[in-house]
């Protein structure tokens, strides 16, 4: 009973002793006596100035608490604003200060408005708080150590109303700021269920961002395994973000989870039941993206990542044409020790202007964090566009180093079918074979691939050296090539007649713009080439592309009996062109026949070429051509006129009309050598110095072709030689040495002749047949004048003559008498 007694007794002295301090501190101390002490404490220790304007209040039963007005915080060694509230309430639980333990019951802060800035040399304006600016001075040894309270996590409430924080990084440039920042829980305590409820509006200027945030759900904290779990997750944002160059607006993001688990110090994440939602709109396009997780973990630690029943969807519009993505992927596994899974498969669907329906597999999953290969990838589509078709497959392996960044595509096996109206065969099938090779870490890409395109056997080596810059390197091999077959007789037809000048405007613009940025090296070389009617045998180019300049250099072929050594090229900067080209030994007739289909010209010989030309359109480059052309052919003919036998016949032609006479194929003018150069200016060819000699004449020539006018003015001032024989011999022998001028003039896919008889003539006059018309013709008035014309002395004219006024035409005249000698 004793015990009791002294029991009861000590009970009553303590709760006697505590009313009796609880007392003497609720009517006898006043905290803003000590205001001056706490902020020159802050002031000593953190070189920051703490303003506390209003005043404190102190509450001790049955909360022990504090509670401020308005109060600031400065920068560090600055009189500027670092955080500042406009009012807050802490308050803790007061018997548990009694065993030593701080159990926090309320914290309540309004109004608070804080600026973070990362400054250009990487440090926060906070650091000062992580790493104190002055440490205390250890206690000496021997004084006693006082225990600290021990903490207890137990906070009933924790509310954030109205607050906003800034934030600014010099380094990176990002200026964001936080407003309407409301926060609510509910009781907040070790391995204790609780409610979470926290919403915000985003603003940033860089990025651009106007951004409204939700997040809310159950929370339960175990501080001794220190772990976080979310239950019944769900997060949104709505509003316009800036992502690099590409402004997505509309957005309306949500995060659904119903168990989410974060593990900070396993670096590990497990979510059960997961849903992502996004939806928004990009430079005009739409989109609207669902993904589900049936699981997901993430374990930093053993770097494995695992996924079961994902399952994605997304729609939306790409240039007002409408599209449908899926995915599904049963399990997927990935560590450093294994890589396994499950076949996915997806889908691509697109309507509108443009059409595809394709469908793909991936199957036979293995290989670790560091490397992995997929046995099999199938992909099947049926694609259409306007009025041309695609429906093909393709079947390949993958395998990649994660840590070389080395992937490879092996085993490409497919083929495409290609139906296109525009093509004269309208169906092109095409298989492919090959393989692909990227090495992301050297930034390289390499493909070997093989291909039929109908009679063509192709092989090419395509690589990019460099992704960023891109530039690309090629090697491509075909055996041979109708390019004539798939190409739209709109474009392959030969036209017919002259051809009329182009009007200003209405020729189509050649944009030389993907020349500028393209960087590419190659080789092309054909077995067989048939390209607009020409066909050419062993053709071998070289390609070399830099700063808008292409260069073809060296072109070999060879052709129509003969071959080629070119080289030629295209400067985008300027639009200009260059073209250097050596014929050898070419057969030029079967040439231009393919070429232009022209039949007017044949032999064989040499053939160079070396001009320039600059311009936006075809007119204009066929105007500016500048430079020099020259050809020497043997054993060929001018078709169209027979010159020699258009003198030959003479006797009927002279008395016969003169003028202008059109082709006649059946004609030709044989020869054993013809040569000519031409200098090219202004898109006018002009040659001096034609020469041409065959068995029965000499000829010479002088003229020009306009090429942009697609006109020309030629003429060949031809001469008989008697050195023909046969049938015909004795007559040429008698017109040798009269030169008989023939103009080619008019259109150059249809020229006419005009032979000058008259000057034919004048010339017949002049030479050895001129004595022979001069005995023929006798005395009297023709005789004189022939006499005159030839420069020959003959009898006086008799009084009959010489009484006669009457004016002569000389080459009338004279093609009078030569119809004499004929008779």
């Amino acid at each position: 009973m004793k015990f009791v007694k002294w029991l009861g007794i000590g009970l009553g002295g303590i709760v006697a002793l505590l009313g009796l301090i609880i007392a003497i501190i609720t009517f006898g101390f006043d905290p803003n006596a000590y205001k001056d002490d706490i902020t020159r404490y802050v002031k000593d220790n953190q070189q920051r100035t703490l303003t506390i304007p209003g005043k404190l209040h102190l509450s001790f039963y049955p909360k022990l608490g504090i509670q401020v007005g308005a109060l600031s915080l400065s920068e560090f060694n600055s009189d500027a604003v670092f955080a500042s509230v406009a009012g807050a309430t802490v308050s803790v639980e007061l018997l548990p200060l009694l065993s030593k333990q701080v159990v926090v019951d309320r914290v309540q802060v309004d109004g608070l408005s804080a600026s973070i800035v990362r400054g250009k040399d990487g440090r926060f304006n906070f650091d000062d708080f992580v790493t104190p600016v002055t440490t205390p001075e250890a206690p000496a040894a021997d004084a006693p150590q006082a225990s600290a309270p021990a903490f207890r996590l137990d906070i009933d409430r924790v509310k954030i109303a109205n607050a906003s924080l800034r934030y600014q990084d010099r380094i990176s440039g990002t200026q964001l700021a936080v407003s309407q920042w409301n926060l609510q829980t509910g009781r907040i305590a070790d391995k204790t269920p609780t409610t979470l409820k926290l919403s915000a509006t985003i603003d940033g200027v860089q990025p651009k961002a106007a951004m409204r945030v939700k997040f809310a759900g159950g929370m339960t904290m175990d501080l001794d395994a220190r772990t976080v779990a979310f239950a019944g997750l769900a997060a949104s944002a709505q509003g316009d973000l800036q992502h690099g160059a590409t402004m997505l607006s509309d957005l309306d993001l949500a995060f659904e989870a119903e168990n989410l688990q974060l593990e900070p110090d396993a670096m590990r994440v497990a979510a059960r039941a997961v849903v992502l939602l996004a939806k928004g709109a990009s430079a005009g396009n739409r989109f609207d993206v669902k993904a589900q997780l049936g699981s997901l973990e993430l374990d930093g630690a053993t770097r494995r990542v695992a996924a079961d029943r994902v399952v994605m969807t997304a729609s939306g519009t790409r240039q007002d044409d409408p599209f449908v993505l899926s995915l599904d992927a049963p399990r997927l596994s990935l560590s450093p020790e294994a890589a396994s899974g499950e076949t996915i498969t997806g889908a691509v669907k697109l309507a509108g202007r443009q059409k595809l329906d394709a469908r793909f597999a991936l199957a036979g999953v293995s290989g670790n964090a560091r490397s992995f290969a997929i046995s099999s990838i199938t992909l099947d589509y049926d694609a259409a566009s306007a009025d041309s078709t695609a429906v093909g497959n393709v079947s390949m392996a993958l395998a990649g180093n994660l840590d070389t960044q080395v992937f490879e595509l092996t085993q490409i096996d497919g083929k495409v079918k290609v139906d296109n109206p525009d093509i004269p065969a309208r169906t092109v099938t095409l298989p492919i074979h090959g393989g692909v090779r990227a090495d992301l870490g050297k930034g390289m890409v390499r493909a070997d691939l093989r291909t039929r395109f109908d009679d063509s056997a192709i092989e090419a080596r395509l690589a990019m050296p460099t992704l960023a810059p891109p530039s690309f390197d090629f090697d491509v091999t075909i055996d041979t090539l109708d390019v004539d077959r798939y190409r739209s007789t709109a474009t392959t037809g030969a036209s017919t007649g002259a051809s009329a000048p182009a009007a200003i405007g209405s020729e189509p613009t050649i944009d030389l713009g993907a020349l500028k940025s393209l960087r590419a090296t190659g080789r092309l070389r054909i077995g067989a080439l048939k390209l607009s009617n020409v066909r050419l045998s062993q053709l071998d180019v070289a390609l070399d592309a830099a700063g808008g300049k292409l260069q073809l250099d060296p072109v070999k072929a060879s052709l129509y009996g003969g071959s080629m050594q070119a080289s030629a090229g295209v400067d985008a900067n300027r639009n200009a062109y260059r073209l250097k080209s050596m014929l050898s030994g070419v057969q030029v007739g079967p040439l231009l026949k393919d070429a232009a289909d022209q039949d007017i010209l044949e032999g064989k010989g040499n053939v160079v070429v070396d001009v320039t030309t600059q311009g936006t359109v075809v007119s204009a480059l066929k105007r500016g051509l500048d430079g020099r052309v020259g050809i020497r052919l043997s054993d060929g003919a001018i078709k169209g006129i027979n010159i020699a036998e258009r003198i030959r016949k003479a006797k009927s032609l002279l008395g016969a009309n003169t003028g202008a006479q059109a082709a006649d194929k059946s004609e030709k003018t044989d020869f054993s050598e013809l040569s000519l150069s031409a200098t090219v200016a202004k898109g006018v060819a002009t040659s001096n110095d034609l020469t041409m000699a065959s068995p029965l004449l000499r000829a010479k020539g002088a003229g020009q072709v306009d090429i942009g006018a697609n006109t020309l003015d030629y003429t060949i001032r031809p001469k008989l030689v008697a050195t023909a024989k046969g049938q015909q011999g004795k007559t040429y022998e008698q017109l040798s040495g009269i030169e008989m001028p023939v103009r080619i003039y008019g259109a150059l896919d249809a020229p006419q002749y005009k032979p000058d008889y008259a000057a034919a003539a004048m010339s017949a006059a002049k030479s050895d047949i001129g004595g022979r018309l001069l005995e023929k013709a006798g005395g009297g008035k023709a005789g004189g004048l022939l006499g005159s014309l030839l420069g020959k002395e003959k009898s006086e004219p008799t009084t009959e003559d010489a009484g006669t006024s009457e004016p002569v035409d000389p080459k009338k005249k004279a093609r009078e008498l030569l119809k004499g000698l004929f008779n």
